[in-house]
This record gives C-alpha cells, sequence and structure tokens, in this order.
C-alpha cells in the first residue's frame, strides 16, 4: 500500500435507529485524523433519519436514501458502490449504525496500513460498552497468526464490518459484500474472500465500541417471535459460508447439526417451537440452492 494512500472515506449503514447513528457520526467526526467523507446509506428509515440527516447540510457527509430496505448486506454493498464509482484511490471504512470509534481508531488502522503492503483489510478491537470484549465480533485468527507480530497485529481470516478498513483497490479486485444475504454473515463471507488473494489484520490498539443492547451471540432458543426472522437468514447464510469455504463436509455437519436442532426444538416446551423449527428448516433447505451475486 502507498505510504501516501491516506484519503479515508466512511460507510455507515442504517436503519430506524437514528439516536444510535447521532452518536456513531459525532465519533467518526471527532477522528484525530480526518476523515473526508461520510456515506451514510439509509435503509428507507421511518423513524425521521431522513430528516435528519438532510438538514445536517454539510459536503462531508453524504446520505443516501433508499426505496426500500436492501438489508444491511445491500447497504453496504451499495454504499462501496458509491465510493467506488465517485472517490479515487481512497481507503474505505465501513461500520454499522451502532459503532462508536474513539478518537484516534481510525489514525491506528491507517498507521497499520502505511506499514503493510499486502492489506486486504485491517479490523478494528471491538469492545462492548463495559470495556470487555465484544463477543459478536471477535475475528477467526489464522494459522500463522503471529507471523507479523514485530508489527503489532494479528492475522485474521475474517472480521465484522465493526470499524473494518478496505483499500479501495481490494474492493475492484474481490467485488463487493453480497446483497442477496440481506443480513447476517454478510461481512465474514466478504472478509473471507478478501483472505482468498491478501491478507486481513487485526489491530489491537484500535479502539471501538459496539454499542449494543446485550454482549452474547444470538441463539434461536432465546429469540422472541419478533426476531425470528432473521435466524432464516442467519441459517442459510452461514450453511453458505460453510459449503464455499469450508467443502463438503463442513457443510454436511452443519446441515446436520440443523437437523438436530429442530428434533431438539420440537421436544422442548418452547412456546414458538414450530415457528423456530420452521425457520431452521426453511433456512437449511435454502442454502442448498443459495447461489448470491457477489
Amino acid at each position: 500500500m502507498s505510504k501516501n494512500r491516506v484519503a479515508i472515506v466512511a460507510i455507515v449503514v442504517t436503519y430506524d435507529r437514528i439516536e444510535y447513528l447521532k452518536k456513531c457520526l459525532n465519533a467518526i467526526l471527532k477522528q484525530s485524523v480526518e476523515v473526508q467523507n461520510i456515506v451514510i446509506v439509509n435503509n428507507n428509515s421511518v423513524d425521521g433519519t431522513k430528516e435528519y440527516l438532510n438538514k445536517l447540510k454539510s459536503s462531508q457527509i453524504i446520505p443516501i436514501h433508499l426505496e426500500s430496505n436492501v438489508g444491511g448486506a445491500g447497504g453496504f454493498s451499495f454504499g462501496m458502490k458509491y465510493v467506488l464509482n465517485n472517490f479515487d484511490d481512497s481507503l474505505m471504512w465501513i461500520m454499522d449504525d451502532d459503532t462508536l470509534p474513539v478518537t484516534d481508531c481510525v489514525e491506528k488502522l491507517l498507521k497499520k496500513a502505511k506499514k503493510l503492503s499486502d492489506v486486504g483489510f485491517l479490523a478494528s478491537n471491538v469492545r462492548w460498552v463495559d470495556g470487555s470484549p465484544a463477543l459478536l465480533n471477535i475475528p477467526l485468527v489464522s494459522g500463522d497468526w503471529n507471523s507479523p507480530v514485530e508489527k503489532n497485529v494479528v492475522k485474521v481470516k475474517d472480521a465484522t464490518f465493526v470499524s473494518l478498513l478496505v483499500p479501495q483497490y481490494v474492493v475492484k479486485d474481490i467485488g463487493f459484500p453480497m446483497a442477496d444475504f440481506f443480513i447476517d454473515a454478510d461481512d465474514v463471507e466478504y472478509t473471507m474472500r478478501i483472505n482468498e488473494k491478501y491478507n486481513g489484520y487485526f489491530v489491537a490498539d484500535s479502539i471501538v465500541i459496539h454499542d449494543t443492547v446485550a454482549n452474547n451471540k444470538t441463539n434461536i432458543l432465546d429469540a422472541d417471535l419478533p426476531r425470528l426472522w432473521r435466524y432464516f437468514y442467519s441459517t442459510r447464510n452461514d450453511l453458505y459460508i460453510k459449503r464455499v469455504y469450508g467443502g463438503k463436509t463442513k457443510y454436511l455437519r452443519g446441515f446436520l447439526k440443523n437437523l438436530l436442532l429442530i428434533i431438539k426444538i420440537m421436544f422442548s416446551r418452547d412456546e414458538y417451537k414450530l415457528k423456530k423449527c420452521q425457520v431452521i428448516f426453511k433456512g437449511t433447505l435454502a442454502s442448498i440452492v443459495f447461489h448470491p451475486n457477489k
């Protein structure tokens, strides 16, 4: 990566979380190095987000109002395409609207970007609101994780879209997140795809807070009725990743694990066990014929 490559464009996807967005935007504007532009993809929010963004009237902040909710995956894909078509030689700084980067977060990423010549992506150290590690955002380390330790980074296989820095040349080469994922695991798939040609690194001193209600991984066994729909996508997308990046054996293990989970739920006293079984079953079957566009 060129040592003169310093143009940073933030990409934030938001949907009906105006108060989170305000805090995220404020944190980006307070960074110790300038973020030249902030592209905010509004997924057809109905909570006043559009009106709020339009009132900002800042050349630095670029709101994009979509006519429908295309999910996090579709939003990031749209935003990254916009940056690729409208900016030259930039670093794309990608994050959800509940991301709160500390003041020197992107500065730390930028310093590592200048020292490394083979960057596919740089991932921040994601913490929860109490300072503990954010369990939703722990990257999978590579087998040779310690090969670049002299540069104070760790090689990782994947990462999440909670403060991820990606060079524009990588996006030109690899493409975009799969919009067809809609929600869940689109970031994992995208960073794994990048890692097939480049290297991903975890930057420990680049701190970001994931401002979520709870610090735990989602589990359909504990899910309430309004959130069940998400598990169709998480089930399908997870199995797709296993099929493409893990091979037939890993995919079949995941497939059988889901069938056993259905049996477990069926014999439980869960109030919504039939609906939960239907969601898992549909997501599992959908993974067989799921071929998203890159």
